[in-house]
This record gives C-alpha cells, structure tokens and sequence, in this order.
C-alpha cells in the first residue's frame, strides 16, 4: 500500500515537473490584430446590411442553393450564374440615350446632285423602284465655260503696262490689261472653250520666255438635283454615282419632299 502511494506521488511530481518545463505556468500575453478584420457571425451581418444590400445578399444565397440542389453538389462549391453584361450594357444605353436608338430600316432624306439627263435615266433603271419617293428639281449653280490664258498682275498698274508693252514687242496682239475689279492688273492672252488648248499657247510662250498662268471662267447654269425618300438602298445606289463622278454630292436634309 505504502509503494502504490510512494508511485502515485512519484509521477505527479514528474508531470508537474514537465509542465513547468514545457511553459504552462508561464504568463498569458494578448497580441493585438494588426490588419486583421474581425468576424462576425452571419445573423450580425445581416443585421448591418441596408435594406437593399440584405435583398440582393439573400437572393444571392437563394440562387446558391438553387443550384447546389439542382446539380447535388455541396452549397459551398455552387457558383452564382455570371451577369449578362450584354443586355445590362445595352439597358444602360437606353437609360443614358432613350431617343438615339432608332431601326435599321427608318426612312430617311436625301438630296443629291448634279445629275445629267442620261445619268439620271440609268439610275431609275437601275434603282428598279416605281414606288420610290423621288422629286427631281433644277437648281443654278456656277458651271465652268471656258478657260483664260493671262498673265499675272503686278504690284501696280505702272507696272502692268509695261509688261503690256513687252508683251506687244513679241508679237502678240490678242491683249486685255484688267483695269479693275477682282482681276485688276491681269493680262488676257486669250480665252478658249477647252483647257488642251490654252496649254498649246501656255506652252509657246513659255519658250520665248513668257510665263502665263490658266484659269477657268464660270457662269451659272442649271443643273438637275433630286430629293429623294429611302431606305439604306436607296442611299447605296446615290454612293456608287459619287465613286464615278466627283462633282456629285449626297446630304441629308431635315425636311422630306
């Protein structure tokens, strides 16, 4: 009896003692949280959240659960459908510009011109629309009807007369010195109806010395332009006349005819 007890008092000694050793008797330090968010439980933030952020959380948990018991997966391993950010781009843009959006196949005006006659012609024929909202009006706009051979003005009129003179010395007579206007101080050499012509005499009197300039001379005419209805066909057919004649010019217009 007295050796159990003799044992018994042995091996508390000895975990006493291996305690001590290990630092169980030592005194307890509290370290504070640097950087660290604390945590709460799911009923506290809950109770946190705005009324709004609390409906989207729980349909966010509602979807959750929705899909673990479709698919028998755990709740923590479903995931949350991605957002269609296509349909929400396009929300967006009708909040921001309700009266941008317009249809594909909304009519619009147009006014294009000049058109010639045979030009016109080829378009109807090959616009194959008899329905086609189209009016066909003449309008005056400055047309070029021939071209100037002249020499150009000097700083005074002095100046332009005796270039007059020189110009008499070598034989050409067809002269007219401008004594006022826009063109005061020019020398006329000539008037042609083409520009291949007036470059034979540009060139002639270049070789004697004489440099001469080339200009073309305007006067209004009439000129055929329509105002037209369409769709984006009808806009196509005006483009590939512009791609052949330079002079031709599209618009659009506020009021329809």
């Amino acid at each position: 009896m007295k050796a159990l007890f003799f044992l018994i008092i042995t091996a508390n000694v000895g975990l006493f003692m291996w305690e001590y050793h290990q630092g169980a008797f030592e005194p307890v330090t509290e370290v504070a949280l640097v950087n660290k968010e604390s945590m709460l439980l799911l009923s506290e933030v809950e109770k946190n959240l705005p009324f709004s952020e609390d409906l989207t959380k729980k349909e966010s948990l509602g979807d959750a659960n929705g899909i673990a018991l479709d698919q028998d997966i755990p709740l923590g391993q479903a995931k949350l459908p991605e957002p269609n950010t296509e349909q929400q781009v396009i929300l967006e843009q009708e909040k921001q510009n309700p009266n941008e959006i317009k249809s594909s196949a909304e009519v619009a005006c147009y006014e294009a011109g000049p058109l010639d006659a045979k030009t016109y012609k080829t378009w109807r024929n090959l616009l194959n629309d008899t329905s086609a909202n189209i009016k066909i009006f003449d309008r005056d706009v400055p047309v070029i009807s021939s071209y100037m051979v002249y020499y150009p003005a000097e700083k005074s009129l002095e100046q332009a007369e005796a270039v007059l003179k020189m110009l008499k010395d070598h034989g050409i007579k067809d002269l007219l010195l401008q004594r006022g206007g826009e063109d005061q101080g020019e020398i006329s050499l000539g008037v042609f109806s083409s520009r291949e012509r007036a470059l034979v005499l540009k060139d002639q009197l270049q070789i004697k010395g004489i440099f001469v300039e080339i200009k073309p001379r305007y006067k209004p005419a009439a000129r055929k332009y329509v105002n037209v209805i369409g769709h984006a066909t009808m806009l196509e057919s005006l483009q590939k006349i512009q791609k052949i004649d330079p002079e031709f010019t599209i618009k659009p217009v506020e009021s329809c005819p």
